[in-house]
């Protein structure tokens, strides 16, 4: 997929209509995985709200990167009202402010409200994921730690 100018926007939303027509016949659901930049605006077209207003949800849902939404200054739940149960993956990464990938619940973003819509947004799975960690097994613990705080504020 290349988000890099309006056309490469089209043609990239036509081979995901294509791939998720071809997943649907082989009873496989097509999920598309997100970064910040399909949040900005390319040619006036901002690629993420194209891929979901011109492919039907049944052929491409949405494996949300909470993070990366998060920087790109967007909020999942309004994402979730324009789509419903369009998005059973998530994934949870936390930032720091200046955009380095932390532990769950290290830093800046704040994710009440949107489990809180879980069930708006057609939740299934969720996977709390940091990139590049110094040390994984501590950063694992780290955030099923912290994780399992938060959850019983929800």
């Amino acid at each position: 997929i290349n988000i890099s100018t309006g056309d490469d926007i089209k043609k990239s939303a036509e081979v995901l209509q294509l791939a998720g027509e071809q997943a649907k016949k082989a009873n496989v659901q097509l999920a598309y995985h997100n970064h910040a930049t399909e949040f900005d605006a390319t040619d006036g077209i901002v690629s993420y709200d194209y891929f979901t207003s011109q492919i039907n949800a049944d052929l491409l849902k949405m494996e949300l990167d909470l993070g990366w939404v998060f920087k790109a200054g967007k909020n999942p739940v309004d994402i979730f009202n324009q789509n419903p149960v369009r998005f059973p993956l998530w994934h949870v990464k936390d930032m720091t402010a200046a955009g380095d990938i932390v532990a769950f619940g290290e830093e800046v973003y704040d994710f009440t409200a949107t489990f809180n819509s879980a069930k708006k947004a057609g939740m299934e799975y969720f996977f709390i994921e940091q990139d590049f960690p110094k040390n994984s097994f501590e950063s694992i613990k780290s955030s099923i730690d912290k994780f399992e705080i938060f959850k019983k504020t929800l």
